[in-house]
């Protein structure tokens, strides 16, 4: 009964969907996969075709192994301060070109949200963290500016793309062999910097993927490659490195050396090396071995205390048996007459502490001694 009442319902839908029109909308969401990982991955790829090696890395340290070109954009700066080391590969002829934003991975080139509203909020954070690149550069702020079809020259090619953003400086690099936007606030530059060269993107647009096909952007960030000296190129997109990665990289020869130290420690503290081994008969030692090393244990705690109490306890014990207090005369007289030791003496001995001088404590065991032996203990 109700596998029929299903089957009439379902014609009952089927027969009043006739005639409806079905109409179809495409949307665009955007790269996935590589693609939406790597916002390079086409410029990387048209290198590639066009001869270059090139190379992919989050560290550094990686990319400045031998001279060639550097992309890299200004937030792979945020862990840790390798600024002296970019601009001394610079100096030395490698070729540093530098995207001052927009070339973050997760920036997604379809989001709804504001590219201005972005723009304000990172740019806060990133050009604080950023200040001593920015400052090596001399380059005292970077903004936000949307441009179209902007005149570029790149040495003695011109082309027209879409830029965003300008650059202001400190002191403006003189003859640049590149550049875009404003004279005194460029959008691009590029300029040598000792042996080697800077190239400046104020912001990743136009070599991102989605829009590295579009005017002359493909031939434009082909032209800011050639210009470097070497055939490799290194893409460090958001340097990512461990607190001990980065501590062993600064900090190898210290942390050698504490090892070292930590060696040395263990040798010296360490008695035992190795498994417990089993005691053999011959090394076993008489009762009063054990006495002796106890009393060497205490005497080096300085513990005199625990070593005096005992022979006074037993004088008190024998004192007792005989009916007698150690506070009483007939005590002392029996003690003066039996031990040779005279009764202010012994009274002493009894009231004093315990000494600490080897042998102000030989003689006070001695005298102890003796009382106990006149007591018949």
């Amino acid at each position: 009964m109700i596998v029929r009442c299903f089957a009439l319902l379902l014609a009952a839908l089927l027969a009043g969907c006739s005639g409806t029109k079905v109409e179809y909308e495409e949307v665009e969401v955007g790269y996935r996969g590589a693609a939406r990982q790597d916002p390079f991955l086409a410029a990387n790829r048209l290198l590639k075709e066009n001869g270059y090696t090139t190379n992919t890395s989050r560290r550094l340290r990686d990319c400045l192994t031998q001279t060639g070109t550097l992309i890299t954009p200004l937030q792979s700066f945020n862990n840790h301060g390798e600024t002296d080391d970019v601009v001394a590969w610079t100096k030395r002829g490698g070729h540093l070109v530098l995207i001052l934003a927009g070339g973050e991975s997760w920036r997604d080139d379809w989001t709804r949200f504001d590219l201005k509203t972005l723009w304000e909020f990172f740019k806060k954070r990133e050009v604080a963290e950023q200040s001593r690149l920015l400052k090596a550069l001399e380059i005292k702020s970077v903004s936000e500016r949307e441009q179209k079809d902007t005149a570029v020259k790149v040495g003695k090619r011109r082309m027209s793309c879409s830029l965003t953003g300008r650059i202001t400086f400190e002191h403006l690099p003189t003859r640049p062999d590149g550049n875009a936007g404003e004279k005194d606030e460029p959008s691009f530059i590029s300029y040598r910097l000792g042996g080697g060269r800077v190239t400046l993107l104020a912001h990743a647009h136009p070599w991102r993927n989605r829009y590295i096909g579009d005017s002359d952007h493909a031939e434009m960030f082909s032209a800011v490659i050639g210009m470097g000296r070497a055939d490799i190129v290194w893409f460090l997109n958001g340097v990512r490195i461990s607190f001990w990665t980065m501590l062993w990289e600064r900090a190898w020869l210290a942390i050698i050396a504490l090892a070292l130290l930590l060696v040395v420690w263990l040798a010296r503290y360490l008695r035992r090396l190795g498994p417990v081994g089993l005691l053999k008969s011959a090394s076993a030692r008489d009762f009063s071995d054990h006495l002796l090393l106890t009393g060497a244990f205490l005497w080096r705690h300085r513990q005199a205390d625990a070593l005096v109490a005992p022979v006074r306890n037993a004088i008190h014990t024998a004192a007792r048996r005989r009916g007698w207090s150690v506070m009483d005369d007939e005590f002392f007289a029996h003690i003066a007459a039996t031990s040779g030791l005279k009764a202010e003496r012994a009274r002493a001995i009894l009231a004093s502490g315990s000494p600490h001088e080897p042998h102000a404590f030989r003689f006070l065991m001695q005298d102890l001694r003796k009382m106990l032996d006149a007591l018949g203990g």
